[in-house]
């Protein structure tokens, strides 16, 4: 929720609505701080990380060609960010966002990304 919907650590460790439907779906371990909800955010985050690398070093053992899309997002306030994919077969994995700062023009996108 707090990637998809936008809530921050805060709501979703105090709404009593969000600890209800929790305890309705049969969760055990309901946080009741931002700080632990932060951390088992970031737990998912570097899990789902090493299985992705996982996966992505496995088809490269196969010898499995890859290619990389960029494609660059301003939002509010002229943040830009450059969203970064790979191209594995018939599959997408999408990698995230990456805040741009500076020039980052088609010929250089390249180098900026490796810099990253």
């Amino acid at each position: 929720m707090a990637a998809k919907d936008g809530l921050s650590f805060n709501v979703l460790a105090s709404s009593q609505e969000i600890k209800k439907g929790l305890a309705a779906r049969k969760f055990e371990k309901i946080p009741s701080s931002p700080n632990t909800v932060r951390s088992m955010v970031f737990q998912y985050e570097r899990k789902f990380r090493e299985e992705l690398i996982a996966k992505l070093n496995k088809r490269k053992a196969e010898r499995e060609r890859f290619s990389v899309t960029l494609d660059e997002w301003t939002l509010n306030r002229n943040r830009r960010y450059m969203n970064v994919n790979i191209h594995a077969g018939s599959e997408v994995y999408n990698l995230g966002l990456i805040q741009a700062t500076g020039s980052v023009t088609a010929n250089a996108s390249g180098t900026w990304l490796s810099s990253r």
